[in-house]
């Protein structure tokens, strides 16, 4: 008798979601498993359609607080080519606690006034009425870092922030 090892990943999608998790992070260049996880979810955008006042939530959940950025993960090692047709309307990147062991992914195409972010822990927001480029993550945090105003919800965070943190949420009105 042949047993066969479980998969380290496992992808579900729907209308306007793709969720995702692995044993572990997904790496800028992975290997193996891994490798197939990333074509997986990169066929899974492709297949999400934007709508008019839609964007992209793009959600990393950790098992520890480790220090990682959010859009690294959730964004630049996915690649832009098979998402950046989902980020006319913005893009909201969060990082959260994940319930389990695993790494979870998880994207929405989403109404913008309607992301709830409350209780996402917001230390920055943008209001941008600039043109942005939508195919790279990297164009778009140079085209937004000098638009960026901290909050202070609640005596919330005051001190400097930058666009690489992992807990940075950003509504973008395009032009």
């Amino acid at each position: 008798m042949t047993a066969i090892a479980p998969r380290s990943w496992d992808l579900t999608t729907d209308a306007t979601t793709v969720s995702g998790w692995s044993q572990t992070r997904l790496p800028f260049e992975p290997r193996d498993e891994l490798r197939e996880y990333r074509a997986a979810l990169r066929s899974a955008l492709r297949g999400l359609v934007s709508q008019p006042g839609t964007g992209l939530l793009a959600a990393y959940a950790a098992p520890d607080a480790g220090v990682v950025d959010v859009e690294n993960v959730a964004l630049y090692n996915i690649g832009a080519g098979s998402y950046s047709h989902l980020t006319g309307g913005g893009i909201d990147c969060r990082r959260t606690l994940s319930p389990d062991e695993r790494h979870h992914l998880t994207y929405q195409v989403a109404p913008i006034p309607q992301w709830d972010t409350d209780d996402a822990g917001v230390l920055a927001e943008v209001e941008a009425a600039v043109p942005i480029p939508a195919h790279s993550p990297g164009d778009w945090w140079a085209a937004l870092r000098p638009h960026m105003r901290g909050t202070a919800r609640d005596g919330g965070y005051l001190g400097p922030f930058d666009l690489d943190n992992s807990l940075l949420q950003s509504q973008i009105t395009g032009p």
